[in-house]
């Protein structure tokens, strides 16, 4: 169980323990690796054990493709390179000489595929990633970004004043989030994230506002709820998260996270978004090392 926290958000030796076995996580496009890799495998393995390689090669456009698709043109370059050295080294010395140009040509137009392919798909990413950054809703969690919640809470404390009803926000942190993906991976990391929005939106009312604070931690506006219910709702997030298990690894595979919560309400604290946002974020403990250092930048 990953619970090497305490009050206060102490991350303890625990954590070093769960360190022993494991190997540090790599943050590259691994299965894009694989597959193209595994590709170039099998298409080598034709090209040696056909008897007539120069049946076989052609195929070689596959992994090449593939690598600019999935790692870009940099991939496919590097792809085309081996797919060359193979040809070269697997077709009769003889047959290039006599069919060089055919050759040439082929290869020139590998290249060029996938290369256009591996720029056209970083084209099409980049789209995408500039289509999520105007959506309101965190792509990874499902609950709303930052500047969003900001905005929706501003319209919040606007009714509260207007209406004299009180308004409350919550602030959560995970604690020793970076410990924990440096132990089980960026992947498992952001699984953790994702399967804690779903906690957090079932712990509160359904017209309660949710978003990220950060990049491992969230906050809640909780309009009408006055200071003590909004320390209530702490509590009861605190609970059920406590009480919630997350996917780890093959030598840990079920593993728990503590988070810290604290309470902020208007207008008793602050009477603007950001106010209260703040005053939020100040109630949090300080998260420490495991030799008890306060870890700079956090609230």
């Amino acid at each position: 169980m990953y619970r090497g926290f305490s009050e206060g958000c102490h991350v303890s030796d625990v954590t070093a323990a769960a360190d022993e076995g494991r190997v540090p996580q790599l943050t590259f496009d691994l299965p894009g690796v694989l597959l193209v890799v595994g590709t170039e495998s099998f298409v080598t393995a034709l090209v040696v054990f056909v008897g007539e390689p120069w049946l076989a090669w052609y195929l070689y456009l596959i992994p090449i493709t593939l690598a600019g698709i999935r790692l870009g043109p940099a991939g496919a370059i590097v792809t085309w390179a081996a797919s060359v050295g193979v040809v070269a080294l697997a077709t009769p010395h003889q047959l290039i000489r006599n069919e060089w140009p055919g050759f040439a040509l082929c290869l020139a137009v590998f290249l060029v595929s996938g290369v256009l392919t591996g720029a056209r798909s970083r084209q099409l990413l980049g789209r995408a990633l500039a289509l999520e950054s105007t959506s309101p809703v965190d792509p990874l969690t499902g609950v709303l970004r930052y500047e969003s919640f900001l905005a929706r809470l501003a319209g919040e404390t606007e009714r509260a004043e207007r209406y004299s009803h009180p308004l409350g926000v919550i602030a959560v942190r995970v604690c020793g989030f970076e410990d924990f993906m440096r132990v089980f991976g960026r992947y498992k990391a952001d699984a953790m994230l994702e399967h804690l929005a779903r906690v957090l939106r079932l712990s509160v009312r359904s017209t309660d506002l949710v978003g990220r604070l950060g990049d491992d931690g969230f906050a809640v506006a909780l309009p009408y709820a006055t200071s003590d219910q909004s320390r209530e709702v702490a509590q009861r997030v605190t609970e059920s998260i406590a009480a919630t298990s997350f996917e780890g690894d093959a030598l840990e595979p079920a593993v728990t996270a503590e988070v810290a919560v604290a309470a902020a309400s208007y207008p008793a604290d602050a009477t603007s978004a950001l106010g209260l946002l703040e005053v939020a974020r100040a109630g949090l403990p300080p998260e420490t090392g495991p030799h008890g250092q306060k870890e700079a930048g956090r609230a």
